[in-house]
């Protein structure tokens, strides 16, 4: 890098349209990202692999993951640190108890969410969150991609809080 307003263009740089995928979110809205890889790749680009990142601390709630995560980089030799949230819901097989992935792969998506914001909180994909974002096409919606014999239950407003007072452990 030659200088801030170079780390600064490689931080806030959009993201080609082919990097940008879209997912439904909540009320039924279409969110437009990128996978993490994306992210990193921007990160090591930006500061030459020397960027940390550490996790502290987890929570199982329910059917929710919720992870924090703390990104570090050094900008002109000082620290410059971000913390963020992210989050997964444990998707379970229709009519039961049973999750649909491994519960370390929704740890990882919530971990992957976490430093997403993180970044996005030094530049990164911030157009995204503008709704600046061109997605190269558009992806299938998630009913289409689910199994068959997998509900969506983001249609079901009360499902988590009905499930947590089913369902929750006392820890």
């Amino acid at each position: 890098m030659n200088g801030i307003m170079d780390l600064k263009a490689v931080l806030d740089r959009a993201f080609l349209p082919e990097q940008i995928k879209q997912r439904k979110g909540n009320f039924g809205n279409m969110l437009s990202y990128v996978e993490t890889h994306s992210v990193i790749d921007r990160l090591n680009e930006a500061f030459g692999y020397k960027w940390s990142w550490e996790i502290l601390g987890q929570e199982l709630k329910g059917r929710q993951i919720t992870v924090k995560g703390r990104l570090t980089v050094k900008i002109d030799g000082e620290t410059i640190v971000k913390e963020a949230f992210g989050s997964a819901e444990i998707e379970l097989h229709k009519g039961t108890k049973i999750p649909v992935n491994p519960l370390g792969d929704d740890f990882k998506a919530a971990d992957s969410d976490a430093k997403k914001k993180a970044a996005s909180l030094l530049g990164i994909g911030l157009h995204l969150y503008r709704g600046k974002a061109v997605p190269a096409q558009k992806q299938p919606q998630m009913q289409q991609d689910r199994p068959k014999n997998v509900i969506d239950v983001s249609k079901y407003q009360d499902f988590a809080k009905n499930f947590n007072k089913k369902y929750a452990t006392a820890e």
